[in-house]
């Protein structure tokens, strides 16, 4: 085969793909990305089963099984650490996980390397054997939207599993109950830098605390918070308060917050300093106001430079837009759907900042883009800009 001879790193087969298509796959063993997925349909030929005919891949960095009903905890035992020893990010979108099982056999052994023997891998072929150098990594990032049977249970025997490698989670629209209570689970993923819980998790004073065994943690996205001040009285939960007691405060190196959906917000105040924080969204009508906006930016924000502010109401007010002015690195707002966002409004902050000595790039869009929309959300329809 004529494309087996060439240096190919990126493959995206068809949903179609059967047994033997993925058995071809064996000369391929420079490939870096596989893509087995769909983003608009189910799979139907990708199973538990099929991916048994999955080749070693040993430089295999990234795959993609977005869709792939027929994928289970059984499925992802398959994805073993032998067969793919580099394996770093997996997407498994819309699959049966339940994350209980399987998961233990990606997690890389600490200090466990691969290297090419082919005595002891019983053959000299390209696919039998791992390259020379190839390091045993765990999963960096997780991706789980819409795994429907993912458990709580599954949350904490995955991030048990890839404890000391787990960088990146995304969890929207799983089996785990969207209460900050479930947070406790995820405590052993020390290194987390990304959490997306996707805009229906409301994060209390007990998700809080366990977020601050994440010290890392710089980019969150939740529904909304909802804090009160309490004092720890379970035995089940004292381990979490003397961890986070002896660990850094919570969220201190945040530096991306998304925040709004279903629910409003309480108890912002209680939220520890933000001052790392350099862009902030806020979507919703009990998001994009003026009260959140004031109590967030006292968190000592000094550092802000981005604000998206998408589907505000009544609430959020040209008074409340001026208010951001003293913001000192405020460089772009955008304002998406937002009644507000008039053109005298908008001017008299651009004017403000000028006057302060600092330019203020404004966006202001008509509407929300659509689920096809640009990379950062964007609305198709070209923007009214301010202060360019």
């Amino acid at each position: 085969m004529l494309l087996a001879q060439l240096p190919v790193r990126r493959l995206s087969l068809s949903r179609w793909a059967e047994p033997a298509i993925l058995k071809s796959l064996e000369p391929f063993c420079e490939l870096t990305e596989l893509d087995l997925g769909d983003s608009s349909t189910d799979v139907l030929t990708i199973t538990d089963g099929s991916l048994a005919s999955l080749p070693p891949l040993p430089e295999l960095h990234t795959l993609s099984l977005r869709r792939c009903i027929g994928i289970s905890d059984a499925g992802v035992q398959r994805l073993c650490r032998q067969r793919l020893p580099s394996l770093a990010v997996l997407d498994l979108s819309g699959t049966r996980v339940t994350g209980t099982t399987g998961f233990s056999s990606l997690a890389a052994a600490e200090g466990d390397t691969s290297s090419r023997d082919s005595s002891a891998s019983g053959g000299s072929s390209p696919s039998a054997s791992l390259r020379s150098g190839a390091v045993a990594v765990g999963l960096r990032d997780l991706t789980l939207v819409g795994c429907r049977a993912f458990s709580a249970e599954g949350l904490a025997a995955v991030c048990e599993a890839h404890s000391a490698s787990l960088r990146s989670l995304r969890l929207c629209g799983t089996a785990v109950l969207p209460y900050g209570v479930n947070l406790v689970r995820m405590t052993a993923a020390k290194g987390l830098q990304k959490l997306d819980l996707g805009p229906s998790f409301e994060v209390n004073s007990v998700g809080l605390a366990s977020l601050a065994s994440c010290p890392e943690l710089t980019d969150l996205r939740i529904g909304n918070f909802n804090l009160r001040p309490q004092a720890p009285t379970s035995a089940s939960l004292s381990s979490t308060s003397a961890s986070a007691t002896s660990a850094a405060a919570p969220l201190a190196s945040l530096e991306r917050l998304a925040l709004g959906g279903m629910f409003a917000s309480h108890g912002l105040h209680l939220l520890p300093p933000l001052p790392r924080l350099r862009r902030l969204e806020l979507t919703g009508l009990d998001s994009a106001c003026d009260g959140v906006l004031r109590q967030l930016l006292g968190r000592g924000c000094t550092q802000l430079q981005e604000l998206r502010l998408v589907s505000g109401g009544p609430d959020l007010t040209p008074a409340g837009l001026l208010a951001l002015a003293p913001l000192p690195s405020l460089r772009r707002l955008q304002l998406v759907s937002c009644p507000s966002a008039k053109g005298s409004a908008v001017q008299a902050l651009v004017e403000a900042c000028w006057q302060a000595g600092r330019r203020l790039r404004v966006e202001v869009h008509a509407k929300a883009a659509s689920a096809s929309g640009g990379e950062d959300g964007q609305a198709a329809a070209a923007a009214v800009v301010y202060g360019s």
